[in-house]
């Protein structure tokens, strides 16, 4: 009974020294903002219930931040009670609409970053974490999603990390928190203003590149067409030409890129009769692909004009395509060589040329032996008799030298 008693008499003198939650008016607001008492008027600014926030209170609301943001802008140091304060205040639909308070934070929370990474310069995954929670709060702006990948590249990019930033693989921060590069490209990569640009980088073409290699290497061409889709048209002109100069330079990228291509329908006549010729020359497998290639060299013996452009071509990678001489299917290799020899005997023709010319030391190759398989080419020739004649001779005494 005596406990309940204090407790009537004690509680009314504890909620005493409670001092309640002091509501703001319109016009305390006012005074705050003729002030520029930034962190008062933004603690009370939704005082005003919403169905009072009428254009005053908008326009108020809207100039007292940027007239925040600007202080902080040219203060240049950004601590985290600030940042955390900006953070907030770009989820008030009202200011996240706004396109100046907008750009000012994308500012600030970049040079906030950047200022994490230095101070924390080895513990550096909370600084990636309330990078991504930044980026994904809004992920839509072109140069500010290039700003963070860039500088996350600065900060991680080493060894093994760097591999899977090159490959879109996802990197993990920790249980929570996992990213790919793609993510912060997505936005620059199909914008007008900014797509050449960021397109012109090589880790963003090397990002792209493996990205279109992996999707013809796992997935149907219905994905390859969704991904083409994504990117501006002046950003895929310029990863098009990556493509084409794998099929003309014969790199090991090749077939990958000829998958591309020919499954978005942009690969040219030319670059596509190249690919089909040399891809009998190298190791050709027996199916659709070989049966167009075959078909491809018997339309080139329609047209010189043709095998020339083509042999124009061929000229220019080193070492010459020549796999086939030296495999293991006889039949295969006499079927082709027989081919060639019918068909577009000038390139046969060059081969020959390049392969006497290197065993004779009568022309300098600058990259070594251009006819890597030449003595199996040579045995094959005179097995089927498309040596020309008097070459067997030369050929014989260039083996002897």
């Amino acid at each position: 009974m005596l406990a309940f008693i204090l407790y009537l008499v004690i509680l009314p003198l504890f909620a005493q020294n409670i001092a309640p939650y002091q509501t703001y008016q319109i016009a305390d607001l006012q005074m705050l903002a003729g002030e520029q008492n930034y962190l008062e008027f933004f603690e009370h600014a939704r005082d005003i219930p919403p169905g009072q926030r009428n254009e005053d209170w908008q326009k108020m609301v809207i100039s007292m931040a940027q007239n925040f943001t600007a202080q902080i802008k040219r203060n240049k140091q950004v601590d985290e009670k600030t940042f955390t304060l900006i953070e907030d205040l770009h989820t008030w639909p009202i200011l996240k609409k706004d396109e100046f308070f907008t750009s000012d934070r994308n500012t600030i929370g970049k040079s906030y970053l950047e200022q994490c990474f230095v101070i924390n310069q080895t513990k550096k995954n909370p600084c990636i974490e309330k990078l991504l929670i930044f980026w994904r709060r809004n992920p839509i702006y072109p140069e500010l999603g290039v700003t963070i990948a860039e500088l996350l590249r600065s900060q991680i990019d080493t060894g093994d990390l760097h591999a899977a930033a090159a490959m879109n693989q996802k990197i993990e921060i920790n249980k929570s928190y996992h990213f790919q590069y793609f993510e912060f490209y997505r936005p620059a990569l199909k914008d007008e203003s900014i797509a050449t640009f960021t397109c012109s980088k090589l880790p963003v073409q090397q990002l792209l590149l493996n990205e279109f290699y992996q999707l013809a290497n796992t997935t149907t061409s219905t994905r390859i067409k969704q991904f083409h889709g994504e990117l501006h048209p002046d950003c895929w002109a310029q990863i098009k030409k990556s493509f084409v100069l794998a099929i003309t330079k014969n790199t090991n990228d090749k077939e990958l890129a000829y998958l591309v291509l020919s499954g978005l329908k942009e690969i040219e006549e030319q670059t596509q009769s190249l690919y089909l010729t040399t891809y009998l020359l190298e190791k050709p497998v027996p199916g659709e692909l070989f049966n167009l290639a075959w078909s491809n060299v018997m339309n080139l013996s329609k047209t010189k004009v043709k095998r020339d452009e083509i042999l124009n071509l061929m000229k220019d990678i080193d070492p010459l395509p020549d796999r086939i001489f030296g495999s293991d299917d006889a039949i295969k290799k006499r079927s082709i060589a027989r081919l060639f020899n019918d068909y577009f005997p000038e390139y046969i023709d060059h081969y020959t040329k390049s392969c006497l010319s290197f065993l004779t030391g009568k022309q300098t190759f600058e990259n070594g032996n251009p006819t890597v398989h030449c003595r199996q080419y040579y045995e094959l020739s005179k097995e089927q008799k498309i040596l020309l004649p008097g070459l067997e001779e030369e050929f014989k005494k260039a083996f002897q030298i």
